[in-house]
């Protein structure tokens, strides 16, 4: 009896480890394939604000050239969030830092440098990404001065 209760006893054991490696086994199945979930959503969001940023500069490009307002219309509504996620991107523009690439963007949208080109641009825009940059530029300082 005592024999056979000790063979019960390391099937048991057995089982029990047999049992454990195949819930290993599963957990770590679940974790690759959410890890590459996770993988293919930060590519698609890299690939993604790397394709705004093509835009962003064509578009300048696109402003020089257009003769018109009808040619320079948009259709984009722009907010704090929208301007931050795309200026502020570690994708592009490597080596500044925030407060540069803020500077940097209201210097563009500023009255008295941007004046030739203010008159092709939808009011519409024009007050939108003032706001938005206006608004992003405070959020950052105060980040700055809570530090």
């Amino acid at each position: 009896m005592d024999r056979a209760w000790q063979k019960a006893r390391l099937v048991e054991e057995h089982l029990r480890e047999i049992e454990n490696r195949i819930r290993r086994r599963r957990e770590l199945e679940k974790e690759k394939i959410a890890g590459g979930a996770r993988r293919n959503e930060i590519a698609k969001t890299q690939r993604k604000v790397r394709e705004a940023w093509h835009r962003y500069e064509k578009g300048w490009e696109d402003l020089l050239k257009c003769q018109t307002n009808d040619e320079c219309i948009s259709q984009d509504v722009f907010t704090a969030d929208d301007i931050g996620f795309f200026l502020l991107s570690p994708l592009h523009s490597e080596g500044q830092t925030t407060k540069e690439r803020l500077k940097g963007a209201r210097l563009i949208w500023h009255p008295d440098r941007f004046r030739k080109f203010l008159a092709r641009v939808v009011d519409t825009d024009k007050a939108a990404v003032e706001k938005g940059l206006n608004e992003l530029a405070a959020r950052e300082m105060a980040k700055t001065h809570s530090m």
